[in-house]
């Protein structure tokens, strides 16, 4: 007697599924926290080339997406300082950190961190993140197989409303930082002599950052020299002529 009932049902959870996967693709960008500060955060920057890049002293945050209909698709956010109102460039070119994700179903919510370089802010050592700054960021979400491949984008202003540094967490990961920069291993450095201090696999030239399926190399860690692991400089030990130095 339930047969009715159940070809109802059946016919509504069709009906939602065709609608579903009728829904055209959709992508936005809800908003953007800065939430702590790190030293030598490693990222990568679109220019004329792709390039590899550490932040120096940064703020760190997270920038809230909603991604419709890319599930397991390889996107990429690219964060870009706007200080008093002018997008910011330096030698290298225009200043954009780019961090790669993956919507992990087809109705996603997430967050995708990043790290701001105090110097694009405007920013120096001495400076807090709260200071009253002029600071925007223009986030922009991207799919770099598409012919346009600007999903969305959105201009976030940062100030106090955003911004909730913990100093307890800033002390705890700027220990770490400082320790690991003073007490690596090895005795000394030399630029890579794989990538030639680009950080970037030599293999692919960086190119498995966009699509981890080119090159079998770097596919473990995309884009990035496996020999010093995005650093630029290995690691050498010293010894004298005559012997070992201990």
């Amino acid at each position: 007697m339930y047969t009715g009932h159940l070809r109802i049902l059946v016919a509504a959870a069709m009906l939602l599924l065709s609608w579903t996967a009728g829904r055209p693709a959709t992508v936005s960008v809800n908003s953007a926290v800065i939430d702590n500060v790190g030293l030598n955060e490693p990222f990568f920057r679109f220019g004329d080339n792709l390039i590899f890049d550490q932040t120096g002293m940064c703020m760190k945050g997270f920038v809230n997406v909603s991604v419709e209909g890319f599930a397991g698709k390889r996107l990429f956010c690219m964060v870009e300082p706007i200080v008093n109102g002018s997008m910011m460039a330096d030698r290298s070119g225009s200043c954009n950190a780019v961090y790669a994700f993956a919507p992990s179903s087809s109705s996603y919510s997430g967050n995708v961190a990043f790290a701001l370089p105090y110097q694009w802010a405007g920013l120096s050592m001495n400076s807090k993140v709260n200071d009253d700054l002029d600071l925007k960021i223009q986030v922009t979400i991207l799919d770099m197989t598409s012919d346009n491949p600007v999903l969305a984008e959105k201009i976030i202003a940062i100030d106090n409303t955003n911004t909730q540094v913990d100093p307890n967490r800033v002390a705890t990961d700027g220990l770490g930082s400082m320790l690991g920069a003073l007490f690596g291993c090895g005795d000394g450095s030399i630029t890579c002599t794989s990538c030639d201090g680009t950080g970037l696999c030599p293999f692919c030239d960086g190119d498995g950052f966009i699509d981890p399926s080119m090159c079998r190399k770097c596919s473990a860690h995309p884009g990035i020299c496996r020999r010093c692991h995005s650093k630029g400089e290995e690691e050498v030990e010293i010894r004298e002529s005559g012997g070992w130095i201990f």
